[in-house]
């Protein structure tokens, strides 16, 4: 069993999850957040603190949130997993590293940075 609660402001959603991504919870993750989400979104976090097992199901539905967010334009980032977890994603390669940060705060920070630079239009920090 899987446990959604959704946050939004500004663009930015995170979605805390709480239990198993499994072959039962993947798809209806996917389909939840596809339904919910739309153009405006700028950037998707998922917080898998208190998830504590993910399936191949579960990372193929990743590996779709991830496309699905590109196609958007949006950022996607996965929060504070649990070393097995993390485990997981390492073995099935299944995520770029810079999408993987180890708490929210880390992830808002990236978000942040980026914005910056592309309201600069794309410059990188030596023009600061």
């Amino acid at each position: 069993m899987l446990d959604i609660k959704r946050q939004a402001s500004f663009g930015k959603v995170v979605y805390q999850l709480k239990g198993r991504i499994d072959g039962q919870s993947a798809e209806p993750l996917y389909v939840q957040i596809a339904k919910a989400e739309g153009a405006g979104m700028k950037s998707l976090t998922l917080s898998l603190a208190n998830v504590d097992f993910v399936s191949s199901a579960g990372i193929r539905t990743f590996i779709k949130i991830t496309r699905f967010c590109k196609e958007l334009g949006a950022s996607f980032a996965v929060t504070a997993m649990q070393p097995g977890v993390a485990k997981i994603f390492e073995i099935a390669k299944a995520l770029p590293m810079t999408s993987v940060f180890a708490s929210d705060a880390e992830a808002d920070a990236y978000f942040e940075a980026m914005a910056k630079k592309a309201n600069r239009g794309g410059k990188g920090d030596e023009d600061d």
